[in-house]
């Protein structure tokens, strides 16, 4: 299991706005009792924290230096854009009109045997008018297994994330598809991020 504990060094409180926590000054808190290892990775104010020696980690037995502790709350396979390697991440934003599923992002990769956290995310709205949109966003797996997710998403961007836990192994796709449900408005989207861990 993965321990994430993290020191403040100042006597100063420090905020990490997108964990939504106050570490006071001084203070040593285990961010594994509360939160989920994905959200603990995605979380740029505390890599900003220690980058910066403000926090240090602590992976329950030794404080870690700047660079190891970086490592420690970085672990999972995040794949990003880029040509030529596994796409999982895009921060583009995509919009469609169509009741027929749209692909956002698509992952694949070669699994070794073993229990996996997948963890998804993404930013959607509706139309740019004050009406709202009913859409339905799905994750799938080897474009088979489907996790279907309904979303009324307002008019400003929204974050709507989620996790399953499976057991996979050999080549796998992954992907995150996006449609319009409904009334004849845009659904728009954009970062949508795919997180594979190995537990």
């Amino acid at each position: 299991m993965v321990i994430i504990v993290i020191k403040n060094t100042n006597i100063l409180d420090e905020v990490l706005e997108d964990l939504g926590i106050i570490v006071p000054g001084s203070s040593i808190i285990n961010l594994t009792d509360m939160y989920e290892l994905y959200e603990i990775t995605a979380s740029n104010d505390l890599k900003t924290q220690v980058s910066i020696d403000t926090l240090v980690i602590n992976d329950g037995v030794n404080d870690l230096n700047r660079e190891d502790g970086l490592k420690h709350i970085s672990q999972g396979t995040v794949y990003e854009d880029d040509p030529g390697i596994d796409i999982g991440k895009s921060t583009e934003e995509s919009i469609t009109y169509s009741e027929s599923w749209v692909e956002k992002v698509r992952m694949d990769t070669n699994l070794d045997l073993g229990s996996y956290l997948l963890n998804w995310s993404y930013d959607i709205k509706g139309n740019i008018n004050e009406i709202s949109s009913f859409c339905q966003t799905r994750v799938r797996i080897n474009d088979l297994n489907n996790i279907c997710i309904n979303v009324w998403p307002y008019t400003k961007y929204q974050t709507f994330n989620g996790s399953d836990a499976a057991k996979l192994s050999g080549l796998f796709s992954i992907q995150v598809d996006f449609r319009r449900q409904g009334t004849y408005h845009p659904v728009y989207i954009k970062n949508t991020k795919i997180l594979l861990i190995k537990m």
